[in-house]
């Protein structure tokens, strides 16, 4: 059923996290989501970091997705149930390397590298003295690919994704799971009867598989259409 919604004056504002193949397809079933709400809303791709120093300064009225927490110290957002994603904090290292990692442990003496402002990858490292942030996920692989850092953590789906747009470079890699997450859409509790709306239909649309479907269909356009026009090699 789609929910009629109050009249805005300007669409609901949302930022995701830039460079992040995963995040972008999200938005994809979100604006699904919305659009079944009868609600209009804009997405801007931000590095992560910045993005949250934006929505905590007003500048946007949702983020697309961030880990279960994210809210606990922004008591102006609603986290929407039910998770968009499940995000599986990961260690991806070279093969040739022969490294023993088989857990968080494991990483405290190597170089690390994360992309600045995700939470989940900064959790999972902590007590890591030799840490590299950046801006992008692919340029943590493109680090790692030329032993910049030893060690690349992120979320595993978004960095399989990131891996596929490598020639041949999957094959050389191993990876650990050292963490479990839930990613959330979170909106600012100014439009809490449209955020009521817009998790009744994302319930639906969960349950019955279709957000999930508009996902991964998204997510494998848009690594086929990233690897047609800006090949890394």
């Amino acid at each position: 059923m789609l929910f009629t919604a109050p009249l805005l004056a300007e669409p609901i504002r949302l930022v995701s996290n830039a460079g992040a193949i995963n995040n972008q397809a999200l938005g994809v079933a979100l604006r699904e989501v919305y659009r079944r709400a009868g609600l209009e809303l804009t997405i801007t791709p931000i590095p992560a970091e910045r993005a949250a120093y934006m929505l905590d300064n007003g500048e946007f009225d949702g983020v697309v997705g961030r880990i279960s927490g994210f809210g606990d110290t922004r008591p102006d957002l609603i986290r929407l149930e039910p998770p968009i994603n499940t995000i599986i904090t990961t260690a991806f290292f070279l093969r040739e390397r022969g490294l023993q990692i088989e857990g968080r442990d494991d990483l405290k003496d190597k170089t690390v590298g994360v992309v600045r402002g995700i939470v989940h990858s900064r959790r999972a490292t902590a007590g890591v003295a030799d840490m590299i942030e950046v801006d992008r996920p692919e340029q943590l692989f493109l680090m790692l690919k030329s032993n910049r850092i030893d060690v690349a953590v992120h979320g595993a789906f978004s960095s399989h994704a990131e891996v596929e747009l490598l020639t041949d470079y999957g094959s050389l890699l191993d990876e650990v799971p050292i963490g479990t997450i839930h990613s959330h859409h979170f909106l600012r509790d100014t439009f809490s009867e449209e955020a009521a709306a817009v998790a009744d239909i994302l319930r639906d649309m969960v349950d019955a598989g279709e957000f999930n479907t508009i996902f991964l269909t998204e997510r494998a356009r848009l690594i086929a259409q990233t690897a047609a026009t800006e090949p890394v090699n």
